[in-house]
């Protein structure tokens, strides 16, 4: 009876035991989930205060809300947005922050010009005074000839970019200075933005991750122009990591990139402001302790909210 009594009681124990940690399990995640919705509406605030124009004079237009929030291991979260200019995609940025040291936070902006204009130069001020100026001969655009003509019906046109999306393999490498392994990027099955039917070209942008999230590495636009009689097709490769990359269709390479060169790394002595001309660049914008970034996190939420 008393082996009994004490295996009721061991038994009671473990019960208590699993209760308790599912429970802090779900606190933690609950915790993570307000936190990231927080950090969220940060990013959001910076990318409101984002301006860009073509040299022409033209503002762009961004979108209303990011085509993608995205979260990686907890750490990282970002958020990207369009911007348009008659309608059609002229840049894309992300914002994105991380927590991956108890002690340090930082910020930081990516972007990649896609339009086949200029853009007037874009002052940026992070950690220190960015100018980025794409040169728009970099901003590569490949013509696609062996496929069918794009089809009339605006819906068959977006299934045909699928189509022909899922054609493409991308593979990143690891940095230079760390190994040669390399990864194959999955691509998500819908596409993060589809060009309005008022656009003078129709196209869809898709997403190409790693297996550890959904932040993407590599974005595609696939554009067409259906009113050509021929060789309507055209593909826009965008990185969205500093890793070399690889674009393939079938065994043909399409387009590769080597690795990202830091624009502080080779204008250390370029005056009191970077000048950047690559159509993909990365800034950190705020590089803080964890006390200072909670409270400029705080003020930037409470202005908005003005």
């Amino acid at each position: 009876m008393q082996l009994f009594f004490r295996r009721v009681v061991w038994l009671g124990m473990l019960v208590s035991l699993m209760l308790g940690s599912k429970l802090q399990s779900q606190d933690a995640a609950e915790t993570a989930k307000i936190q990231a919705a927080r950090q969220f509406e940060y990013l959001g605030c910076l990318a409101d205060k984002f301006e860009a124009k073509l040299v022409s004079g033209v503002p762009l237009k961004r979108s209303h809300s990011p085509i993608l929030n995205w979260t990686i291991d907890s750490s990282w979260q970002g958020v990207i947005y369009v911007w348009t200019c008659d309608d059609r995609p002229a840049l894309v940025g992300c914002f994105l922050a991380d927590t991956e040291f108890p002690n340090e936070r930082r910020v930081f902006v990516e972007m990649h010009s896609m339009t086949d204009e200029p853009l007037a130069p874009v002052p940026i001020a992070g950690v220190r005074n960015y100018e980025w100026n794409p040169d728009k001969k970099a901003n590569s655009r490949v013509e696609i000839a062996d496929l069918p003509l794009p089809v009339e019906n605006e819906r068959l046109r977006g299934s045909q970019m699928r189509e022909l999306a899922a054609q493409f393999q991308v593979t990143m490498y690891e940095e230079a200075t760390r190994g040669t392994g390399k990864e194959e990027l999955r691509m998500l099955p819908r596409p993060l933005y589809r060009y309005p039917g008022s656009a003078a070209r129709d196209g869809a942008i898709f997403a190409f991750v790693t297996s550890r999230g959904t932040d993407p590495e590599f974005l595609l636009a696939i554009e067409c122009d259906p009113k050509r009689i021929r060789d309507g097709w055209s593909i826009r490769p965008m990185r969205f990591c500093t890793r070399r990359l690889d674009l393939r269709r079938g065994e043909k390479l399409v387009w590769s990139i080597g690795e990202y060169v830091f624009p502080d790394s080779e204008n250390v002595a370029n005056g009191p402001t970077v000048k950047i001309t690559e159509p993909y660049t990365i800034i950190t914008l705020l590089k803080t302790s964890t006390r200072d970034f909670e409270e400029i996190r705080t003020r930037t939420l409470a202005e908005a909210k003005k």
